[in-house]
């Protein structure tokens, strides 16, 4: 994958990439679901795009104060054999409360859709869960198929977190904080065919705790989730570790 980023004026920069790859869908089992097994086995995805960031932050890696929100297109087709438009909507506010307190809420939006008539690659589809809604499994937000219970992946979702950050008593030097937080989202696909699946378009919802540490790699991160808002064919999680930043 290839990047060029550039300021445009500050607070406003922008990324322009492209990417080519090709995937192959292997090693399918009788009982996976039949929309996985009716796709291509091999793609070749030609795709450029950009991101367009507007950054009040403090910080890009930990902020405690400003705001930021981010506008990302791909479009996949100049060559190549899987053909799609994706667009991304980030955004994110941080409030100090004093000392290390900070308040924050971050969303992001995404939708995918194809336009050679055939459905987005499973490869390439949304899914829910993990880094982006703790509680739940990688994947484990998404629309399945009822009979192999496979994960189908959506086309469009959105999904949002408020945290409140705050010192645990040990000096500032460690780079340790507690973490209160809720995430939540939903999630839906639309070009499915030929397939029983599952789709329901909820709002899941989760209540969580946690560790971060500012460590000299970067933030780390140890999460423990419960998901309160979830339907029955939803996989969870309750422990997460992460690296970076989460959106």
């Amino acid at each position: 994958k290839l990047r060029f980023g550039y300021e445009i004026v500050d607070p406003w920069s922008q990324e322009v990439h492209y990417l080519v790859a090709e995937d192959a869908i292997l090693n399918l089992q009788n009982n996976t679901s039949s929309f996985i097994r009716s796709q291509d086995k091999t793609g070749l995805t030609s795709e450029i795009g950009q991101d367009l960031l507007y950054d009040l932050r403090d910080n890009r890696l930990d902020p405690t104060d400003g705001y930021f929100f981010k506008i990302g297109s791909d479009v996949a087709g100049l060559g190549g054999t899987t053909k799609f438009a994706r667009g991304r909507f980030d955004m994110g506010a941080y409030l100090p409360l004093g000392g290390e307190w900070t308040l924050s809420n971050t969303g992001e939006l995404g939708i995918i859709e194809s336009f050679n008539k055939k459905p987005i690659r499973i490869n390439q589809r949304l899914f829910l869960g993990g880094d982006n809604l703790r509680g739940f499994a990688t994947g484990g937000v998404s629309p399945r198929d009822q009979i192999t219970g496979d994960a189908l992946g959506g086309t469009w979702f959105a999904a949002g977190t408020t945290e409140l950050s705050f010192p645990l008593g040990l000096p500032k030097e460690f780079g340790i904080l507690g973490k209160l937080f809720t995430d939540y989202g939903t999630i839906g696909a639309t070009d499915i065919s030929n397939t029983a699946f599952q789709d329901k378009a909820s709002i899941r919802a989760s209540l969580g705790f946690g560790l971060g540490w500012r460590s000299p790699f970067g933030p780390v991160r140890i999460d423990y989730a419960k998901a309160f808002l979830k339907e029955d064919f939803d996989k969870t999680e309750s422990i997460r570790i992460s690296f970076g930043t989460r959106f």
